[in-house]
């Protein structure tokens, strides 16, 4: 279970998208260890909320904290070093091989990628090494979901940001890959139409009430 110490909170922000759409969030509160659930349509904001949290989307008013701080550009800069996000486009660059991506990430960090743990996870996520020799444009968005969650869990961070993570997989791996997340210390905030995601005892759920987006439990 979650303990108490407040790492994300959103009070009475709006996100301005045009003249005639916004987002609005009345309070949204993450603690260290929670497993958030964004629950809602499509279309309702829960990518917009995702890329403010990541300083990708501007807010017009109300306030982000990050562990007590109010969030200006340096702090975006330290938050985006300290969440792995990945998204439902699956931002991946196409015509290098998955092993190139995956050395090129794994220089960015300091001290590397631990080479046993991506091989542990090839084979949780049920992925022949022998992918490693195919460019990305010729994986299957069911591969291209599955590298990049390697890859998220492999910068060893301790919070996550998931943006649709098991959309192009099949139910066996939708279950493993929300056990895995679910069975962990880590800090979740996912959104996602399957409902494997909310089979976990103490799920926390972030939807729309009243026109604003609010934390329920």
């Amino acid at each position: 279970m979650a303990n108490t110490k407040e790492i994300i909170k959103l009070i009475d922000v709006n996100i301005i998208l045009s003249q005639n759409r916004s987002i609005r969030i009345g309070n949204i509160s993450i603690c260290k260890g929670d497993k958030l659930l964004f629950k809602g349509p499509s279309g309702s904001g829960k990518t917009t909320i995702f890329k403010t949290i990541l300083g990708f989307q501007n807010f017009e008013q109300g306030k982000f904290l990050y562990n007590g701080n109010l969030v200006d550009d340096r702090l975006y800069w330290l938050i985006r070093r300290e969440i792995s996000y990945v998204d439902q486009e699956l931002s991946l660059p196409s015509n290098i091989s998955v092993e190139s991506f995956i050395n090129y990430v794994s220089n960015l960090k300091y001290s590397g990628f631990d080479k046993s743990r991506v091989k542990q996870y090839f084979k949780y996520f049920e992925l022949s090494e022998n992918i490693l020799d195919k460019k990305i444009l010729e994986l299957s968005g069911g591969e291209k979901q599955r590298i990049s969650l390697i890859v998220s869990l492999c910068l060893n961070r301790n919070i996550f940001v998931l943006d649709e993570p098991t959309s192009f997989l099949d139910a066996k791996l939708k279950e493993k890959t929300a056990n895995l997340f679910f069975n962990s210390q880590y800090t979740i905030l996912v959104a996602s139409h399957d409902n494997v995601w909310e089979n976990y005892e103490f799920l926390k759920k972030a939807e729309l009430i009243n026109g604003k987006w609010e934390t329920l439990n």
